[in-house]
């Protein structure tokens, strides 16, 4: 006969177990494979407790469904502004049948600058809040071939203490609202090589509202508010091919393009055609 101090004690480790299995997250493998595909250029998701620890981007998988991140670059910038700056971003896939994928995504940039009298800001503060928000649908052709449609609207807000200068940028590009086409295609030449081919289009660009807020020589007070035309980033573009190598957990990307910058995560577009280079590297697991 079991006493009942022993049927508990067994119950109570059953249940441990139990809950053991559920919360330690299965091994996850990065190669290319049908459940686990490249997020940056397409609808994907990471999966369910997948983590992304890279250079540029830092990912975690709430669900199969659902991605939260990060870019570095922003907070990098707190010891030299000595003011806040931050990014984060989140993912929703709403449709993942047959092939077909579709998410939307939200990222959202703070910057801020005090004391600055250099370049296009003179002598005072400046923020800026930067929203791109896109639209994606991928298609899964067949095991070797993958398509994405891209669709992305950057919305900024721009505020400064002490005078903006007309034609203001932000870290060297022009303060932006956009609309921003992105073709993407990606060709699996085994589970750890893919190519990529990536478009980049702007068929339309308008004229951001900015306010400053600054004090005259005699102390009075002015309030200025404008526009910065965005008339010469219309008609930008950028084609772009790369290779992505994708082992158990190290993934590499190298690419080559040509065409107008389009700064990643902020989308902020630099309406100056030159070669452009794409490196980045990260942990997935």
């Amino acid at each position: 006969m079991v006493s009942a101090k022993v049927r508990f004690r067994r119950q109570s480790i059953a249940w441990l177990c139990l809950w053991g299995a559920l919360l330690v997250p299965r091994t996850a493998r990065s190669f290319h494979t049908e459940d686990d595909r490249q997020t940056d250029f397409s609808a994907f998701t990471l999966r369910r407790n997948q983590l992304r620890l890279g250079l540029f981007q830092q990912e975690a998988g709430i669900a199969n469904w659902w991605t939260i991140g990060t870019y570095t670059a922003p907070w990098l910038m707190i010891p030299f502004t000595g003011a806040f700056n931050g990014s984060i971003y989140t993912k929703l896939k709403f449709v993942d049948l047959h092939g077909f994928a579709a998410s939307l995504r939200a990222n959202y940039f703070i910057f801020n600058l005090r004391d600055v009298s250099a370049g296009d800001l003179e002598d005072g503060n400046f923020h800026a809040s930067v929203l791109p928000l896109s639209a994606t649908a991928s298609y899964v052709v067949n095991p070797v071939w993958t398509q994405s449609l891209d669709v992305t609207w950057v919305e900024t807000i721009a505020h400064g203490s002490g005078g903006v200068k007309e034609n203001s940028a932000v870290f060297g590009a022009g303060l932006q609202r956009t609309l921003q086409l992105t073709a993407s295609a990606e060709l699996r030449l085994s589970r750890i090589v893919a190519l990529n081919l990536l478009a980049r289009y702007v068929p339309w660009a308008q004229a951001v509202s900015f306010s400053s807020d600054s004090t005259a020589a005699d102390g009075t007070r002015v309030w200025v508010e404008g526009e910065i035309a965005g008339e010469d980033l219309r008609n930008s573009w950028m084609l772009q091919m790369g290779t992505t190598f994708s082992w158990a957990r190290f993934n590499l990307q190298l690419g080559i393009g040509y065409g107008d910058f389009f700064v990643p995560g902020i989308r902020f577009v630099g309406a100056s055609k030159a070669p452009i280079p794409d490196f980045d590297f990260f942990f997935r697991f």
